[in-house]
């Protein structure tokens, strides 16, 4: 019906034939941008120790009784 109409060409979806494509390439350097964007060297081990350690220091009476209570005064 539109067979007749529309001529036939050649697709991304046609058979592969034994001539290969050839492609212009674009001859571009590339430059980076984002040295500003990184980071410099970061140590993570004491990330979080003056929260734990100000937690602690108020929780220290509490959960000492609270273990005593719990497992008595020769534990502790």
């Amino acid at each position: 019906m539109f067979s007749d109409a529309i001529a036939p060409r050649e697709t991304l979806l046609s058979a592969p034939g034994s001539e290969e494509p050839v492609f212009d390439r674009l001859q571009l350097s590339y430059s980076g941008c984002s040295e500003r964007f990184r980071l410099g060297e970061r140590s993570f081990s004491r990330q979080y120790a003056h929260i734990y350690f100000a937690r602690l220091v108020q929780m220290r009476d509490v959960l000492a009784g609270r273990a005593a209570h719990k497992w008595g005064e020769k534990h502790l």
